[in-house]
């Protein structure tokens, strides 16, 4: 199947969800720490895990931003 870039996306589906995804477990994120709160552990931990879903879909959807065979994809 042919991709076909749109707006500098090289791979806009995956670039754009990842992105959106990233911004709404951001929130939820947050939410999560705010109903975890009461212990500083619980709380460190669930920021730990929210900081990485959030950094990974955000690496991801730059990653799909990029052009391939470029020096950042190659």
């Amino acid at each position: 199947m042919r991709i076909i870039p749109i707006a500098g996306f090289s791979e806009p589906f995956s670039s754009i969800s990842h992105l959106i995804a990233a911004g709404v477990f951001f929130v939820l994120g947050i939410i999560l720490m705010v109903r975890g709160s009461g212990h500083a552990g619980r709380v460190f931990a669930l920021g730990i895990f929210s900081f990485s879903i959030v950094f990974l879909l955000a690496m991801s959807g730059v990653y799909h931003l990029l052009e391939p065979g470029g020096t950042a994809r190659a």
